[in-house]
């Protein structure tokens, strides 16, 4: 009991509560989790998926103590802990001409195609960097179909239902007869990763937990 209550005092154990967006669990939550619990092993962790405007209310009210989302419009007040980017790339039905060869894609040669676009309404930062994307490209869609997470564009996608851009992580999925191709053109934007904390959160185990962030922030800056 000693040795738990000065674990407890010294920020060595407790519990941390982490709130993430689906495209953290991927690559950067699993990462993530491992490096904490490498560290600090007898911490309980609480982990729940929630929309990117749940964690800032979560957050305000002490529920949570670190969020995960995509960039919002605003922090509001939030302390931006680490920022993770990664390259966005093409989802492509196995049998696609442009599937083949294993060489970039570049938008242009899609722009005959349906695409498979994040909705504004439930992922408004994804769906404004795609639709940039596309715009520079001097691409507009002839027809869209809007789904909510990489995780169900995919087998759409491997259906022949259309193409999609999406973060690079979302090949970890591996879906059967779809294939994930980098774009050819200059300047393609990445999608980014925030970690949140309130910057008052009273939480003893944060210090211990940043300063594994920053490790972490420092290997796999870009994931």
């Amino acid at each position: 009991v000693a040795v738990t209550a000065r674990q407890l005092l010294t920020g060595k154990a407790g519990r941390l509560r982490i709130a993430f967006t689906s495209g953290a669990t991927y690559l950067l939550l699993p990462r993530l989790i491992e490096a904490i619990l490498r560290a600090l092993p007898d911490l309980d962790l609480e982990l729940e998926e929630m929309s990117s405007q749940d964690q800032f209310r979560s957050l305000n009210a002490n529920e949570i103590d670190l969020a995960i989302v995509r960039p919002p419009r605003t922090l509001q007040g939030m302390k931006i802990i680490a920022t993770f980017s990664e390259p966005l790339h093409i989802a492509l039905p196995q049998a696609h001409p442009s599937a083949q060869g294993g060489q970039p894609v570049a938008l242009e040669a899609l722009r005959d195609e349906t695409f498979l676009i994040f909705p504004p309404e439930t992922n408004e930062y994804l769906h404004g960097v795609i639709k940039g994307l596309l715009s520079r490209a001097g691409v507009v869609p002839q027809r869209v179909h809007y789904v909510r997470s990489s995780h169900g564009m995919m087998p759409l996608v491997a259906l022949g239902l259309g193409v999609a851009i999406m973060p690079s992580a979302a090949g970890v999925l591996k879906v059967d007869g779809v294939i994930l191709r980098p774009t050819a053109d200059d300047g393609a934007q990445s999608a980014e990763l925030l970690i949140l904390q309130h910057p008052t959160s009273p939480n003893r185990v944060l210090p211990t937990i940043l300063g594994v962030i920053d490790a972490l922030d420092r290997e796999i800056r870009h994931i």
